[in-house]
């Protein structure tokens, strides 16, 4: 992932497919609260073409997921940020 003038560290990628596949209800509001709580370079966004139903991504690293994994979801952001 690029980094930024307005961030030395590089961005990170939280989406979604619910197009192709189905998200369980509160599925997107959810994942808007917890990413709403993370610094501005954590970005939710809809990927209605992808391979999964979740995708989060940083600088050399991905996670996919088929539910809504509030503790999955919080690890990677946690563990990536400073990447």
């Amino acid at each position: 992932m690029e980094r930024n003038a307005t961030h030395e560290d590089g961005q990170m990628l939280v989406q979604y497919n619910c197009q192709m596949y189905t998200c369980e209800p509160g599925l997107v509001d959810k994942r808007t609260e917890i990413v709403g709580e993370y610094p501005p370079y954590v970005y939710l966004a809809p990927y209605p073409t992808m391979d999964a139903i979740i995708a989060l991504a940083a600088e050399g690293r991905l996670l996919t997921l088929d539910t809504l994994d509030e503790d999955e979801i919080r690890g990677f952001i946690t563990d990536n940020l400073d990447r």
